[in-house]
Formats: C-alpha cells, structure tokens, sequence
C-alpha cells in the first residue's frame, strides 16, 4: 500500500487470485438475504459491542453433537431500569447498561450455525428460548451514526489523530492541563479500555471497548484522568441507512454495460453527489462480502444470477472457472467467511501505512476498515470466491497442505 501511495496511485484492491470483484447488482430472482434495519424495532431492546458465544453440546433426544448459539453485549432500550429478564444468567433485574448473555438462539441446529440462517447479523432481530427479542446494532455505522459532542467540556485535554496499539491510546494533544504538553505534541494514554458507555448507549453502567467507539467522547485513563477523543469526521464516512445504499445497487451497471469497470462506478458516485460528500459516504476502506462458489459443475447456459453468459466466439465456459463453477453457498453464510477491501491509500498517512499493524489481511486497517463482514444486501461490490476442482485445489503447497490434500474437507465448501 505504501508503495502505490508513492507512485500517486489511490484505489487498491486487496484479493487473492482465485477471487474476482463484481458488481453486486440486485435482480428480480435473486436471493438476496433481508435487508439490515436501520433502527430497533419498538419494545426490542438493544444489544451493542455484540458478539457470538458458541458452546458444544449433545443433544439429549437424538444424541447428535449441536451448537449451542448465545449472543453477548450491552443491553440499552429496556422499558425501565431494574427490569426483570430471563437470559443466560437466570431471570433477574438488569438496567441499560448492564452486559449480558441471551439464552440460547432458537435456531442452533449445527447445519444452521454453518450457513449463518440463524440470523446473527447486524441490523437483525434475533429471539432467544425464552421468547425475548433483541437488536443487533451495528457499531462501526454507529460511531458517528449519532451526533458527538463538537467540543470538550471547559478544562479537559483533547486528544486527535488517534490509534491504539498494545492496549495504549496513542496521539495529539492540545489544551493539556495535566502533563503540559505543547498543542501538539505526542501523547500516549494508559487505559484499560473498559469505559462506561456514553449517553447515546445507555449510560451509567456495563462497559464497552473504548476501540469500538473510537472518537467524539470522554475516556478516562487508568489513573483517572479524563481526555477528550476528538471524532475526526473526515475519517469515517456516515452511516448509510439501507434505502441509500439499495439505491447504489439499483444504479450499477450490468457486467457487459459497455465495458464498466469497479473505478467507473466509484468515479459516477463522485460526480453524482460531489466529490467532498461521496469521498466520505465511500470512506479510505471498502469493505466487500465474498460469496464462495463450489466445485459442481453445472453446463446450464445461464449464469448463478440468471443472466445469460457472453462468450467471445473460440471460447467455451469450460475454460474459465468463473463459467463453469456457478453453485455458490448462501449469501451471508459463514462459510463465505471474511470480507476483503478496497483501500483509497491516497486518504491515508504514509507514517499510517509504514507503522500500521494489521490484524489480518481482511482488516488491513483497523482504524479504518471494519472488522465483521458487511452485510451482502446493502453492498454495492462483492467478490466471488472459486473453490475450483479437488486437484486444482489441492495442488497448492503452502501451511494449510494437510488439510487440502483431504478431498472431505475440500467438498464441504459452498456446493448449494
């Protein structure tokens, strides 16, 4: 990424070649899962900084093994507070704020929890044993989904051109009154990261991981000092509500559309709404679903989206992979595992981009790119994994050889 930010270049597309992008367009006969809510429903309560809690178990009736599925987080948009809730923990009194775990997900069967149907999605309402439904917020849309204070309180340093790195809060200071550092020199904060939620979550109780909140709002130190975490806008784009972004989708081109390419449609957004506003709207990282296809082969003349397959004459869909593989596991199944990226290194420091330790491949920012999968409906790219044959694909000679030489293993993938 440094190396294309010093020849000028901005968009990089993070893949591997056995993935191709493509429009994700919406057609009449496809299956595109449900569409994310933008808000909780009324009388559900919320649940943020989410995530799965799997446990293995034997069914007592038919002695299969099963996944027991449970989803942990905040709770916030109870009726009242002390209200009395039947989770994980027994029924007792819990108040907005508080952490919780939900009883076990109605649909845990082990097929369901491999293919995602279950529901757990951002966006999504799910119910639990004991009938109670919640929301699963999305967090990385939330950031800035609310309105931040613009300005700390009277006295309170503020800290900018954040990052975290070894549990530490590292930045720019100004207004120091604590350690009198100049405006704008280095800082570097100790915290546990267990802050109380602000105002918009809740308040008053629980915690929540300051990273997943990252900006426009008070932290305290672990020697209790307060800081200011400055919400640097020009960094993360708006939330997009679900009718804007099915808009996006209604509005790219078909494959064959005059020779259209991913930095045609980028470019047509920009020039649609002005460049300063969609530069944010499609923020420095674009992350992208992947939709994984299978080994089967079907010799059908149209394509897994029902259009018809162009091929250029002396060619045959038995050539390419990406014709003659058109079987492809459930959009947002789990097994289409992480999503890849886009990055637009041109918005990026290069200090950002030689310092910067990525967590994986998927998330080769993390101040910048979000961490679960977004969701495929309101994604206006995606990319199309191919499994290939059994012997393309265990061919390959790398760390994960033991289990490509099992044709098992191998057979399990995205054949739906």
């Amino acid at each position: 990424m440094s190396t294309f930010k010093q020849q000028n270049k901005t968009y990089v597309l993070l893949t591997d070649v056995d993935e191709y992008i493509t429009f994700n367009r919406i057609h009449i006969d496809d299956d595109d899962p449900p569409l994310p809510l933008d808000v909780a429903p009324i009388d559900v309560p919320t649940l943020s900084n989410w995530k799965l809690k799997v446990y293995k178990m034997v069914d007592k009736q038919t002695g299969l093994a099963v996944k027991d599925v449970h989803v942990e987080g905040t709770i916030s948009g109870l009726p009242s507070n002390n209200y009395t809730l039947s989770s994980f923990n027994g029924s007792k009194e819990v108040k907005n704020g508080d952490h919780i775990t939900t009883g076990s997900l109605i649909t845990t069967n082990k097929l369901d929890y491999i293919q995602g149907v279950h529901g757990v999605q951002y966006g999504n309402v799910v119910v639990d044993e004991y009938g109670s439904s919640y929301y699963l917020r999305d967090d990385f849309a939330f950031r800035e989904a609310v309105q931040m204070k613009q300005a700390p309180p009277f006295g309170v340093p503020t800290i900018n051109n954040t990052y975290i790195k070894n549990g530490m809060l590292y930045g720019t200071i100004y207004n120091d009154n604590i350690s009198n550092k100049k405006n704008g020199e280095h800082a570097v904060v100790k915290t546990n990261w267990r802050e109380y939620p602000p105002a918009e979550e809740g308040g008053g109780g629980g915690s929540s991981r300051m990273k997943n909140i990252l900006g426009g709002h008070l932290m305290t130190s672990i020697d209790r000092q307060t800081y200011y975490v400055q919400g640097e806008y020009e960094l993360w784009p708006p939330h997009l509500s679900t009718y804007e972004s099915m808009n996006i989708r209604r509005r790219l081109p078909s494959i064959d559309d005059e020779g259209k390419t991913i930095l045609d449609v980028l470019e047509n957004e920009v020039k649609r709404l002005g460049n300063e506003y969609t530069q944010e709207v499609i923020g420095p990282c674009i992350s992208m679903p992947r939709l994984l296809y299978g080994s089967y082969i079907n010799n059908d003349t149209t394509s897994s989206e029902g259009e018809d397959n162009i091929i250029p004459d002396g060619f045959s869909s038995s050539s390419f992979v990406t014709l003659k593989y058109r079987y492809h596991a459930i959009k947002e199944a789990r097994i289409n595992k992480f999503q890849k990226t886009i990055i637009d290194v041109s918005r990026i420091r290069m200090k950002t981009l030689k310092n910067h330790e990525a967590e994986n491949i998927h998330v080769p920012l993390t101040y910048y790119c979000r961490k679960d999968s977004p969701r495929y409906s309101t994604s206006y790219f995606r990319v199309n994994h191919y499994l290939d044959s059994y012997e393309a694909y265990s061919y390959r000679n790398d760390a994960r050889g033991s289990k490509r030489q099992c044709r098992e293993v191998s057979s399990i993938y995205g054949v739906v």
